[in-house]
């Protein structure tokens, strides 16, 4: 008798204080334990220690006619009790807008089998996904009238003047449109990307650092400029943003480093740097590197260290720069979930 009081009252304490929506009930389905976030979720007018010891199964029936499908509800309850097994966050809509998850899980107390139900209340993290569904179509259609409307008139003003250069190919004016138009076509790629990539990360994957400083560097242009990978992590994160990130801040260190630069990618404890041994950032500018626009360079577009950001935003990381030890620019990408290395 002393264990099973023990035990029961150990269940209570402990369910009190937890943050979710708890219900516990013995195998008889009368309630053993429950809390007081529970009674505000579903409107009750007990208190917690007063549904002690009442029939779970009326108490489902009493607040069935909350939710959307009463009877789902309901019966989700009965077959899960039935099959004893564990349920993770089923998702069940309320008639007043709100989402709630259940979860169940079978354990054993020691006077006998008993049923623990969790609830959470996800209406703000539904919300949450639902606005940025939204924002990824505005951005969808952004890019589509950017790709298409956009590009087309450019690809045909791009023609005109590769005719008129090839009949007057020393024609400062000429030239010099032409190379307004180049640089006009790499904003567009620029803004593309950071409408695509502008986006949370769902589904990371594994990924070898070094594999893909290696791909990226193959990507871009990078004249007698050299690359130092000293890295052996295994990190989980979007391959295709990682791409993105590495691929412009290899092109800003080529770009603003001199003839000659050597690039290099190395490990930090919870992440990764590139830096490099050219010119460097003026300390003045460190605050304002990142935002869309800033750029150093006339030939540049300002949108490279801004896609930088966006991707390490979307994956929950932070960045940093600093100056590497031969005096060129250092940033550091920190709060990186490393899944193995060797280094």
């Amino acid at each position: 008798m002393t264990d099973t009081h023990d035990s029961t009252h150990i269940v209570r304490t402990v369910v009190q204080h937890l943050p979710e929506g708890i219900l516990v009930e013995d195998a008889s389905r009368n309630i053993l334990a429950t809390n007081e976030r529970l009674v505000e979720m579903f409107g009750l007018e007990r208190s917690p220690s007063e549904l002690v010891g009442m029939n779970c199964e009326r108490l489902a029936e009493s607040v069935a006619y909350l939710f959307v499908d009463s009877e789902a509800f309901v019966s989700a309850i009965d077959e899960t009790l039935e099959h004893r097994e564990q349920i993770d966050r089923e998702e069940f809509k309320l008639t007043d807008g709100r989402v709630f998850e259940q979860s169940y899980v079978p354990y054993t107390l020691p006077e006998g089998p008993a049923n623990l139900w969790v609830y959470r209340d996800v209406t703000d993290d539904k919300e949450y996904e639902r606005l940025i569904g939204r924002q990824n179509e505005r951005l969808e259609e952004f890019a589509s009238v950017v790709s298409h409307d956009l590009r087309n008139p450019l690809n045909v003003i791009q023609g005109r003047l590769e005719l008129a250069l090839e009949r007057h190919d020393n024609d400062e004016d000429l030239q010099k449109a032409a190379e307004a138009l180049d640089r006009t076509f790499e904003l567009i790629n620029d803004l593309l990307m950071l409408a695509r990539e502008g986006t949370a990360v769902r589904d990371p994957g594994r990924i070898v650092l070094a594999d893909v400083v290696t791909r990226c560097w193959g990507t871009v242009e990078t004249g007698e400029a050299t690359l130092a990978v000293d890295t052996n992590h295994v990190v989980r994160a979007d391959e295709s943003q990682v791409k993105q990130l590495l691929e412009n801040l290899i092109r800003n260190a080529i770009e603003h480093g001199g003839d000659g630069v050597t690039v290099s990618v190395g490990s930090l404890a919870d992440g990764f740097y590139v830096e490099d041994d050219g010119h460097g950032i003026p300390a003045d500018d460190w605050n304002q590197i990142f935002s869309t626009g800033y750029s150093t360079s006339p030939e540049g577009t300002g949108f490279g260290l801004s896609i930088v950001q966006t991707v390490v935003h979307n994956h929950g990381w932070e960045i940093g720069v600093t100056e590497s030890q031969s005096g060129g620019a250092r940033f550091e990408i920190t709060g990186v979930t490393v899944l193995d290395s060797t280094s």
